[in-house]
């Protein structure tokens, strides 16, 4: 049986100095102002019929499956264990959020 033991040295990162924070805020300054803006009506493109069919087809599964409320909630039914502790809640804690 063969075993080995390996250590990785935790690094840690000093805090920047204010001069080198500054620096790294004006190079994004600069980056930004270079960025060159296109016009939208080169960046606009229109969506085609196969992919605005996939994408409905995603919002209705994601309405269907995604939404917070599900069936026990809807019909009322209040055998779920976590529906059981909402309703032993004191009334202290009446107004928090289940």
């Amino acid at each position: 049986m063969l075993a080995a033991l390996i250590e990785r040295v935790p690094v840690v990162t000093p805090i920047l100095p204010e001069w080198k924070l500054k620096v790294f805020e004006f190079q994004d300054k600069i980056t930004q102002q270079a960025a060159k803006v296109y016009p939208k009506v080169f960046t606009d493109a229109e969506e085609g019929p196969d992919r605005k069919q996939a994408r409905l087809r995603a919002d209705v599964i994601i309405q269907a499956e995604g939404s917070r409320e599900g069936e026990g909630d809807k019909m009322g039914d209040e055998t779920s264990m976590a529906r059981k502790l909402v309703r032993l809640r004191p009334p202290c804690c009446a107004t928090l959020p289940p």
